[in-house]
């Protein structure tokens, strides 16, 4: 009798400590609150249909525009609206973060040290970046693309090519990341997670 109550509180605490990666729908799904929130920012919504191995959503913040603020035809006002959805891998050890985001307009700064210039169906021809934001835009190599890197993001995109917002992106860790979170992921694994990109329905 006391050998079988051991065994249950094992199976119990094991159950309890053990934190399995999310499936493929899980990592990709919103939750009905957090999509009626977005749609109400009146922007298109861009979502990706591929995330990483073991990350799923975190995290939705959206800024709209103020009240009484002018619009364009596509729903930005002068720097917004903005969201952000940030995706947690559950398994790494820090726990890290890779994010989508979209702001209204108010884009600027030199380009990063390393470019690699891709394709892509929403925007065109965009690039993933990283490193010191010197301006340099060297080609990274194969080596630097298959590890993560610091810096790590996407360069903003739009569907009539940076003519006009909304704007997107996907940076290595939120704007505002947890103290403990790295960078995990790797330039290529932002260029399948950008070109995987659609609109949310």
């Amino acid at each position: 009798m006391r050998r079988i109550i051991v065994v249950l509180i094992v199976l119990v605490l094991s159950a309890i400590v053990f934190i399995p990666p999310a499936t493929a729908a899980e990592a990709l799904t919103l939750s009905t609150k957090d999509q009626t929130a977005l749609k109400a920012l009146g922007i298109k919504i861009a979502v990706p249909t591929y995330v990483p191995t073991g990350y799923a959503v975190k995290k939705v913040e959206v800024e709209p525009c103020s009240a009484g603020s002018p619009r364009s035809s596509k729903g930005t006002c002068r720097f917004g609206p903005r969201y952000s959805i940030s995706y947690r891998n559950a398994v790494a050890k820090d726990s890290c973060f890779f994010a989508i985001e979209a702001v209204g307009g108010g884009l600027g700064g030199p380009a990063f040290e390393f470019r690699k210039p891709f394709s892509t169906s929403l925007f065109g021809e965009v690039a993933v970046e990283f490193g010191k934001p010197d301006g340099s835009a060297k080609v990274p190599s194969a080596a630097q693309l298959n590890s993560p890197q610091p810096g790590l993001r996407s360069d903003w995109g739009s569907e009539d090519r940076l003519k006009s917002g909304p704007f997107y992106h996907v940076i290595g860790h939120p704007l505002k990341p947890a103290p403990e979170c790295g960078n995990t992921i790797t330039p290529n694994e932002v260029i399948k997670i950008v070109q995987s990109l659609t609109w949310l329905k």
